[in-house]
């Protein structure tokens, strides 16, 4: 038959009941209990007993003491059981009260509180605990524990708190806070991000906000694992879940066990984490666990739902800019944010550096660009642990030498994202990513890498000068082993383009000796031009232009080619006169210099036949075209892409020189020709068969015209987009052949659109804005037109 359990009250005077039935005790037997009590399951030795209980100060315990214990121990096993009070031999002799907790007021009471429920906590404190011992010193932590914890009963908040303060200061990132609720009650949280992002800010605004719900929140710094355990166990001893006497692997499983079975929601954030293995163990779970982690490290599938910060948006760098730093003007507040990527610790710290420490915004951008990482090394907020600087160089310190290598390359790419395969032909492994990625010194998505601008810079400020100039050939020899000899005319190539245009304006093609860089560097404007942006590729070709004059003079080969590309740009912008003055001039020189067959003499000419051409001078523009033509069926064959466009040039002078039958002779035979060579949906394809539309409209099968000039338009729409200069041109000549058809209705509609499209481009004053304009006015003179029922 098993033993009565036995319960224990000790607020007010001690009650024992075994059985359901009062049971009473000689006033030192009572005592030895409430000792034996205090101990949570301690072991109490004699000595101990004699000491705390009979008061005998640091005199020498006799046999005589022991006795009088063993007749307390023995009353009280009378009462209790074997099975309750437990003796262990040894010298001196021990003993253990073992009892759970809901046999203990006490023992009960601090476990509501600990879970938050206060009113049922409150219900157990009938009067003032432990009167039986007010005179014993023992009872003294005991008493006083009990007292903090009675003053929580009416306070707001949780019962166990150690969560820093957020900082003044703290901008509102309600998305972010709303989404942790929603995914904390089914599963872990992992704030991930690079260094600098403010997860931990956003972690304590987090638990501040809600920390009236939760009657536990503990903050763990969890960067090194073996620094998790002793955290806990202070967290331990604040929950009293056991005598601090217990060692480490006893009491740490308690404690977890304790938090899995808690009745209410509590709160464990893991600050700084990195490795999800190191943290498995330290997940209590439960239903009322909440767990948050920050970390730089995305890779948390497995424990935990990652929620990606994010980097502030412009308005927030602004808010904390002027809530931080009030005299900062508008527009010196908007070049801060820009130049500091709305990376928040960076714009807190220039906030602390400017508003706190008195250093104009001029020189704190000054220093940006002369020594990045002594900049963001000061203005540090008190809140957050590390200046920007110092995380940066913290994660460096922790590479192994390949991932480090790769962390200099991609301090040397554009802020842009780097798309895997380039920094493969850079000699950068995926696991080497990997390990950047863990310490958040890079973020990768879809295939790409990127790097925050300011980290590039603290990056390249502590690469030594030694090892820039191998590294820089690496990348300058994968973008260009990428790029090869394309021109940037082909939209096939063009995502490549797009992927890499960023990446090889960082390897310097102004500055560099590397010739071959220098060769893809030239096209990089026509790419911008034949995707339609004619001012951007202009502005980089003046750059190039100017650059490279500075450096080599003007009669330098690469000089003289992106010098044609500066007159492109102008004849695209309708700024003829100008293009010619550089386009005539340059092509004799490259033609003096390097001859025919040189690739960029050729490109010139054909550049300068079309300024001539759309300057009305068609005899010069036909013989500058007719002389290029050969040397480039010579030198690159009859189907590359600049011969067939030199050809639609020459066909379109032919046509404007009346000879009709010859320009759609040579243009149906060049159209045909880039349908195979370069596909049907080619900008020059799509271009030649517009124009021969024209052509073929002009000499009298105007049916024919408006079904080529539709389908490339149709495609046109599709591959450029209605913002594309191509596209508004078709709309334009389409729209007038169409007024020749008889078909207002679809002229009216088309030509209103081509007005809309060329005044957005060009604005109302431009050439083709004009033409659209008039022809639009053509229709309306007719009369008005509707559509049919």
């Amino acid at each position: 038959m098993s033993e009565p359990e036995p319960r224990f009250e000790l607020f007010g005077r001690l009650r024992v009941h075994v059985g359901g039935n009062a049971v009473r005790l000689p006033p030192l037997t009572a005592v030895v209990l409430i000792r034996l009590l205090l101990a949570r399951g301690s072991l109490v030795t004699v000595d101990d007993l004699v000491r705390d209980v009979w008061r005998t100060g640091a005199r020498r315990v006799e046999r005589a003491d022991r006795v009088a214990v063993q007749k307390r121990i023995a009353e009280l096993r009378a009462v209790l059981g074997a099975r309750a009070l437990q003796t262990e031999a040894g010298r001196p002799t021990a003993y253990r009260l073992v009892v759970e907790a809901d046999q203990v007021d006490l023992y009960r009471f601090e476990e509501l509180l600990a879970a938050g429920d206060r009113t049922a906590a409150r219900s157990l404190w009938r009067d003032e605990p432990l009167l039986d011992v007010r005179e014993h010193a023992f009872a003294d932590p005991a008493r006083a524990r009990l007292a903090a914890l009675r003053a929580t009963l009416t306070a707001p908040g949780p019962v166990v708190w150690n969560v820093p303060p957020p900082g003044q200061g703290t901008i509102p990132r309600p998305g972010l806070l709303q989404a942790v609720d929603t995914a904390l009650p089914r599963s872990p949280v992992a704030l991930c991000g690079p260094g600098g992002h403010g997860k931990s800010r956003l972690a304590a605004q987090y638990a501040h906000e809600r920390a009236a719900d939760l009657p536990i929140v503990w903050w763990i710094d969890a960067e090194h694992g073996t620094d998790i355990g002793p955290q806990l166990l202070t967290l331990a001893a604040q929950l009293d879940v056991g005598p601090a006497t217990l060692p480490a692997h006893v009491l740490l499983p308690r404690l977890l066990g304790y938090l899995r079975q808690a009745a209410r929601p509590w709160l464990f954030i893991f600050d700084n984490a990195e490795d999800p293995t190191q943290l498995l163990r330290w997940l209590p779970g439960g239903p009322a666990g909440r767990v948050l982690i920050t970390s730089r490290n995305p890779d948390w599938t497995e424990i935990a739902q990652p929620l990606p910060v994010p980097l502030f948006t412009r308005p927030q760098s602004l808010q904390l800019l002027r809530e931080r730093v009030p005299a900062l003007e508008p527009p010196a507040a908007q070049t801060l944010a820009e130049r500091l990527g709305d990376l928040p610790l960076a714009v807190a710290q220039a906030a602390g550096a400017i508003g706190t420490l008195q250093v104009p915004a001029a020189e704190y951008l000054a220093d940006l660009d002369r020594a990045a990482a002594a900049a963001t090394d000061y203005g540090q907020p008190p809140t957050y642990p590390r200046s920007l600087s110092s995380v940066v160089r913290l994660g460096l310190a922790r590479l192994d030498p390949g991932p480090l290598r790769a962390m200099r390359v991609c301090a040397l790419l554009d802020p842009a994202p780097a798309p895997f395969w380039l920094l493969a032909d850079a000699g950068v492994t995926r696991l080497q990513l990997a390990a950047l990625q863990r310490l958040g010194l890079v973020t990768a998505d879809s295939g790409t890498v990127q790097v925050h601008r300011l980290v590039q810079a603290i990056v390249r400020d502590v690469i030594p000068p030694v090892d820039v100039p191998s590294l820089r050939r690496a990348i300058a020899g994968a973008v260009t082993a990428r790029l090869g000899d394309s021109r940037g005319d082909h939209h096939q190539r063009w995502p490549v383009w797009q992927a890499l245009l960023p990446h090889l304006l960082a390897c310097d093609p102004i500055g560099t000796d590397d010739e071959r860089l220098r060769d893809v560097a030239v096209w990089a404007p026509r790419y911008l031009m034949a995707r339609g942006d004619a001012e951007g590729g202009r502005a980089l070709a003046e750059r190039l232009y100017r650059g490279w004059t500075a450096r080599f003079g003007a009669g330098h080969r690469h000089t003289l080619a992106v010098q044609g590309l500066v007159a492109l740009g102008l004849h695209l912008r309708g700024r003829g006169e100008q293009a010619l003055a550089l386009a005539e001039p340059g092509y004799a020189e490259l033609l003096r210099r390097y001859g025919p067959a040189d690739p960029y003499t050729q490109k010139c000419g054909s550049i300068l036949s079309m300024v001539l051409h759309d300057l009305g001078d068609y005899e010069r523009a036909a013989a500058v075209a007719a002389a290029v033509l050969p040397w480039q069926r010579d030198t690159l064959g009859e189907r590359h892409v600049d011969t067939l466009q030199t050809a639609s040039a020459l066909a379109e002078c032919r046509f404007a020189l009346g000879d009709v039958a010859g320009a759609i002779d040579l243009m149906g035979g060049t159209l045909a020709d880039m349908c195979e060579a370069l596909g049907a949906d080619h900008l020059f394809t799509l271009q030649a068969a517009r124009d021969l539309g024209r052509f073929q409209a002009s000499a009298g099968s105007l049916a024919d015209g408006i079904a080529l000039i539709s389908d490339a338009l149709r495609r046109q729409r599709v591959l450029l987009g209605d913002g594309h200069t191509d596209t508004a041109v078709s709309m334009v000549f389409l729209g007038e052949l169409l007024l020749r058809a008889g078909d207002q209705l679809a002229a009216r509609r088309l030509l209103q659109e081509a007005v809309g499209a060329w005044t957005r481009l060009e604005g109302p004053d431009a050439s083709m804005t004009r033409q659209a304009a008039a022809a639009l006015a053509a229709v309306e003179q007719d009369g008005p037109v509707t559509e049919s029922a």
